[in-house]
């Protein structure tokens, strides 16, 4: 055997410098109803062709069916032997990478998330059943290009014969998906981008499609060039780069369809592809660099989990995750979200100001060390909205240092967060502090009320303490200005953010409305707001790069009676466009919207996020201004006007022309404005 093994290793190296090419239609050998499981280059599926499937076909050289060396496996080309057809084609694949996936246990499904239809485990395949759309897709993976190959039937039953595999799979309304039956075509591939649907290439009629017949098919994507080969014949290429990175999945139509396997070859990563900046295709992302006003979305994410990798990517410039380590690990989706848009920043929350109940362990050692505040009948005080919430001594240094060191902690065990969100750790007076508790707390280490000062200094000693701790490529972003009133109804904010010259960002939580209480400002509050924007321009970002200022406008808390979120997303966005300046470049980049976490599940508001952060009306004319005879607020735009009305009666004003509607209607002469809405006009 030995003697055999140098021989073939000596024909391996002439092979390997030679010219020899030897055809295959695709990575997986012909032979479709001989197995259940796939024939691959990969023959001992380790998830890579290399030496060790050379050496095992070196030994059963030669072997045919009875051969004690005989395994079906790596006969690849099923002509009953295992001879030089079948090492040319390991060798043709060396080096190529393999994921598979089998639907023989119920846990073969841990990576796959259902969006339509029924999906089950079902005598060794998955089943899918719809009535109108059946889609599933994996969560593990996210690539630019592959070849991806499944072995499926369309059942008996099957109200239609459609059964189709998607690419590049970013949503429900953006992907490729390839296969039989679709469109009443026996082939086809088709496209939906923005949940616009469209049949890119088809041939034949979907009454040609068998049903109880086990198919294969293969959907290879190449940078823009998109095949689908049925049976190992080549049936359709398209050229298109709508798309240039996702998911695999399955997709139905109306139909009940059984999948034997499905494996991934030949393919690229998002982690694993150099040339990052060109990933990015999507026609609605958000990083558009031609755009000359635009607004970053921020999202605060609920442990990374309701959008995928390319979906967080593309849609939002930073979130928030309220997870906190070690309960579940998304390192490899955020390094996925990372390579897709390197300028995406991952924070992790952390209230500075109290200590849950449920952290036994924080919460013992906060008790045992008299970080607990207490009010005067000497009871703890907690935060009323959440009782669970124990406020603690923010201007103890031992305190300061402790919850520094935590959040270091944590940044260095999970290194794809780029800092955190230091919620509550900015008060502008012992006042505003005092009203985050059920009662008023007292000073432990006094004995008395706290004091303004006293505030100001333990805020700024948090912040300091955690920017000292986590170094300076970490992000400190500070939460608790509420809106334009409070900061401008005081020095206190401003003192505060003095005394902390390495602070990252800002946070404003109530920045245009009254959140998590369903109310509105009036005219005068909300003009504060817009007014505190320019402020953060003209002070607080001018002349550091890294500095974001972030308005919440979350969708997620209770809204106003009567407000739907798309009214609230589009009037707070409006809003923010009255005061966002456009003569610095970097100053356009530091300014972000969030619209709360609910919108990551929501493919509709998704979709308008989208849609308003690709807004693009070019240089302002001038500052905004009043409307004469009404509470409208208007800015004029080179492309276009932004009109806010925030109150809650309706104005009809005057247009200078004709302008399209977000929408794309036409309107000129004038135009009726209703309560609490913001309008943008295109010219």
């Amino acid at each position: 055997m030995s003697n055999k093994i140098a021989s073939l290793c000596i024909l391996l190296l002439i092979l390997l410098s030679s010219t020899l090419e030897i055809g295959f239609a695709d990575s997986i050998a012909s032979g479709v109803g001989a197995d259940s499981y796939p024939k691959c280059s990969d023959v001992n599926r380790d998830g890579v062709v290399n030496i060790s499937d050379i050496f095992i076909l070196a030994k059963a050289w030669n072997c045919r069916p009875g051969d004690p060396e005989w395994d079906a496996a790596y006969d690849l080309n099923y002509d009953g032997v295992v001879n030089i057809i079948d090492m040319v084609k390991v060798m043709k694949d060396f080096r190529m990478k393999w994921q598979y996936y089998y639907f023989d246990e119920a846990e073969d499904m841990n990576s796959w998330e259902a969006l339509e239809g029924t999906w089950k485990i079902l005598e060794g395949c998955l089943e899918g059943v719809s009535t109108t759309e059946g889609l599933i897709y994996t969560t593990d993976m996210t690539l630019k290009d592959c070849t991806l190959t499944a072995r499926g039937k369309i059942l008996a039953d099957s109200p239609t014969a459609e059964m189709a595999f998607c690419i590049r799979f970013v949503n429900s309304g953006s992907s490729y998906w390839a296969g039989l039956g679709c469109w009443g075509h026996r082939v086809s591939i088709s496209r939906t981008l923005g949940s616009v649907f469209e049949e890119l290439a088809f041939d034949g009629s979907s009454t040609d499609v068998d049903r109880e017949v086990w198919y294969k098919i293969s959907v290879r994507v190449s940078d823009g060039t998109i095949m689908l080969f049925v049976d190992d014949a080549l049936e359709l290429t398209v050229n298109d780069s709508a798309l240039a990175g996702g998911m695999i999945g399955i997709r139905t139509w109306n139909s009940h369809v059984a999948i034997d396997y499905m494996a991934v070859s030949d393919y690229v990563a998002v982690s694993d592809y150099v040339a990052v900046s060109d990933y990015v295709a999507v026609s609605d992302y958000v990083e558009m660099p031609e755009l000359s006003l635009r607004v970053k979305g921020y999202a605060e994410s609920w442990n990374f989990g309701a959008c995928s990798a390319v979906t967080i990517a593309e849609t939002f410039g930073a979130s928030t995750s309220w997870w906190v380590p070690p309960e579940n690990d998304y390192s490899q989706k955020m390094n996925q979200v990372h390579a897709l848009n390197p300028n995406y920043k991952a924070l992790v929350y952390r209230n500075v100001m109290s200590i849950y109940d449920y952290w036994t362990d924080e919460w013992n050692m906060a008790y045992s060390k008299g970080w607990l505040l207490k009010g005067a009948d000497g009871s703890y005080v907690r935060e009323p909205q959440w009782p669970e919430n124990y406020m603690v001594d923010i201007t103890n240094p031992e305190y300061q240092q402790w919850v520094a060191a935590t959040i270091k902690s944590w940044l260095e065990q999970y290194p794809f967060f780029d800092g955190v969100m230091a919620d509550n750790s900015l008060k502008y007076s012992a006042q505003e502090f005092d009203a985050c508790g059920n009662a008023r707390p007292i000073n432990p280490r006094t004995g008395t009320y706290f004091t303004d000062l006293e505030i100001s200094d333990g805020c700024a000693g948090v912040l300091n303490a955690i920017l000292d701790a986590i170094g300076p490529s970490k992000l400190v972003l500070a939460n608790g200005v509420w809106n334009g009133e409070a900061f401008f109804g005081s020095n206190g904010y401003r003192t505060a953010i003095s005394k902390v010259p390495s602070l990252s960002g800002l946070g404003s939580e109530g920045i245009f409305f009254q959140s998590y209480m369903g109310r509105w400002y009036d005219e005068a509050k909300w003009l504060k707001s817009v007014d505190m924007i320019v402020w953060m321009q003209d002070n607080f970002l001018k002349g550091h790069a890294q500095r974001t200022f972030n308005a919440w406008v979350p969708v997620d808390s209770s809204l106003p009676p009567g407000t739907t979120k798309e009214q609230l997303m589009m009037w707070g966005f409006c809003s923010m466009l009255l005061g966002v300046k456009c003569s610095d470049s970097s100053i356009l980049a530091q300014n972000t919207i969030a619209f709360g976490e609910e919108i990551e599940g929501d493919a509709s508001l998704l979709m308008l996020l989208r849609k308003l952060q690709n807004v693009d009306l070019v240089e302002p004319l001038g500052n905004y201004y009043k409307v004469s005879s009404t509470s409208i607020y208007a800015r004029d735009f080179e492309r276009g006007k932004v009109l806010v009305n925030p109150t809650g009666a309706s104005y009809t004003v005057p247009l200078d022309g004709s302008y399209t509607t977000f929408d794309g209607s036409t309107v000129s002469g004038s135009l009726k404005i209703d309560g609490h809405t913001g309008v943008i006009l295109f010219r």
